[in-house]
Order: C-alpha cells, then sequence, then structure tokens
C-alpha cells in the first residue's frame, strides 16, 4: 500500500468510527499498565498536553481532567471529524483537535508540557 493509499484508507476508517480500540476484546499477557494513565499521572493540572495520532480522540477526552489542556492531532481529516463528534457529545471543554501532520507541527517552541503518541 503506497502513502496515498494508505492516507485514502486512514480517513475512510476515521470518518466510518475512528480509531477506537477501547471495545476490542483481547488479552494482553504480561502488561501491567496502561498508556494514558501513564500519561494522565504525568501531567500536571496547569499542563497543556499534546497527543500525537490521536484518532478519534476517545483516550484524550477519558484523561481530560488530568491538565489544564489538552490538544489532539491527527493527519486524518475523517479520525479529526470523529474525535470533534466525540468532543461535543462529551460536552469537556478543555479538549481539542486540529488535523496536523506529526512531521510539520505548527506550535510554538517549548508550548506543551506532556507530549504522548501511543499508536503514531
Amino acid at each position: 500500500m503506497n502513502s496515498i493509499e494508505y492516507k485514502e484508507f486512514y480517513d475512510k476508517v476515521g470518518k466510518t468510527n475512528g480509531w477506537n480500540f477501547s471495545n476490542v476484546k483481547c488479552i494482553s499477557e504480561g502488561v501491567k499498565w496502561d498508556f494514558y494513565n501513564e500519561v494522565s499521572k504525568t501531567c500536571e493540572k496547569s499542563d497543556i498536553l499534546l497527543d500525537i495520532g490521536t484518532g478519534g480522540g476517545e483516550a484524550i477526552l477519558a484523561i481530560a481532567n488530568s491538565a489544564l489542556l489538552l490538544v489532539g492531532i491527527d493527519q486524518s481529516t475523517g479520525m479529526i471529524e470523529t474525535a470533534t463528534k466525540n468532543s461535543i457529545k462529551s460536552d469537556i471543554a478543555n479538549v481539542r483537535f486540529l488535523q496536523m501532520d506529526a512531521e510539520n507541527l505548527n506550535f510554538p517552541r517549548e508550548f506543551f508540557n506532556v507530549v504522548s503518541s501511543r499508536h503514531s
């Protein structure tokens, strides 16, 4: 699959249902931690968090009370559309979603206190 086909696939999946793996029934052997639980423990209430490859945004919406502001970015239009819908449904005020390529960030230097990236 070339990069254009991959982006088209990713946009289609994102628009359809996001990248939410929370309902996948699986068993992880030997795993004793949860990525976003660790991220939330790292954050101070005054921090600004950037989540790269946020997908449908479910994970950072779930930890929204961990930081002052949480910004989720994803390169996929479909993913950001899903994340925005999830944000509106959740009525959480301190989370924002932006379509952006992680290799070309448009933020001031040292703007974020914490950066997370689980699936990118």
